[in-house]
């Protein structure tokens, strides 16, 4: 059996931050990144129309207690938990944590969950999700290499 473990959540953005929502996102990513760092958890969280969609992956204990305390976290609100469950390797493994914002711009990704007029991550097959955050990842790794 796996001693990795890939939990994937939607909450809401709350309302108080979506107005500094790449500030909220920034602070999101440096506090997470070291923190992250410590507990050997890595993973990608995307923002797009209201909701942050997150996949975190490590060990169980640690991907739970994160998972725990972004729970208490006020800039999230109604939490899904999504799908989690073993996995045999790491799909994010390059990032503590990253992150990226999606726009209208991001058509070509957000083909993947097809065109509907309104966004709820809960009606989208877990595969779907799984499958947006890793393209999403892809390009961020492209990014990186190219820049970097």
């Amino acid at each position: 059996m796996s001693k990795l473990h890939l939990l994937l959540y939607a909450s809401r953005i709350s309302p108080a931050v979506e107005d500094v929502l790449e500030l909220t996102i920034k602070d999101i990513l440096r506090i997470s990144a070291k923190r992250n760092a410590a507990c050997a958890v890595t993973g990608i969280l995307i923002a797009y129309r209201g909701w942050f969609i997150q996949a975190l992956e490590g060990p169980k204990a640690a991907v739970s207690q994160r998972f725990n305390a972004i729970s208490r976290d006020p800039r999230h609100q109604d939490l899904l938990l999504l799908g989690q469950g073993p996995t045999l390797a790491r799909v994010f493994g390059n990032w503590s944590m990253c992150s990226s914002v999606l726009s209208q711009k991001d058509q070509s990704v957000l083909e993947i969950l097809g065109r509907k007029p309104s966004f709820d991550p809960s009606a989208y097959p877990v595969a779907k999700v799984f499958q947006l955050l890793t393209t999403v990842a892809e390009g961020q790794r492209i990014a990186v290499d190219v820049v970097g």
